[in-house]
């Protein structure tokens, strides 16, 4: 399979040295981008949104006033004591930092909650920061990996084409 694989792809001695060559480029580079990603706030809130509980609820539950009743709202549980656990409607200034977004709209964030139409808003909206996260993990990730396969079929479809597709 692998001297299969080396034949179609035509590997010879200068694409393995140049392979050598990309795996410590990529090694630099991953070492470079984590240390960086893991520095950033896209980070922080990552780590500080996982710390917090909270969930996506109708408004039936806590009737908040101004706000449907069919609409979805933010909770989070809480704890009073260490046996003792509760759940409350999560006001804006509690999770508004944690999640990424500033007070640009000029609500109040101390008195005012968020109301959602329906749950897949809701909970897209509670997940942002790990969605933000895992997003650039995976585009840091992936990058070296696929850099060297499009470097390959680059290189078959130009063989193909200079040869004639034989």
């Amino acid at each position: 399979m692998y001297r299969e694989l080396i034949k179609f792809l035509e590997i010879g001695k200068l694409e393995k040295g140049l392979f050598r060559v990309w795996v410590v480029l990529a090694l630099i580079f991953y070492i470079f981008f984590y240390s960086v990603i893991f520095n950033e706030d896209i980070y922080k809130n990552f780590r500080e949104a996982s710390k917090r509980n909270y969930f996506c609820t109708t408004n039936v539950e806590f009737q908040i006033e101004n706000i449907p009743l069919e609409n979805f709202v933010i909770g989070e549980f809480y704890e009073f004591s260490k046996t003792l656990k509760g759940v409350r409607p999560a006001k804006k200034s509690s999770y508004w930092d944690v999640l990424g977004f500033s007070n640009t709209l000029g609500l109040n964030i101390l008195e005012d909650y968020d109301d959602f139409k329906d749950k897949k808003t809701c909970e897209e909206f509670i997940n942002k920061p790990r969605n933000d996260f895992f997003g650039a993990l995976l585009i840091i990730t992936f990058f070296p990996i696929s850099v060297i396969f499009f470097w390959f079929f680059l290189k078959k479809i130009f063989l193909w084409i200079y040869r004639g597709f034989k």
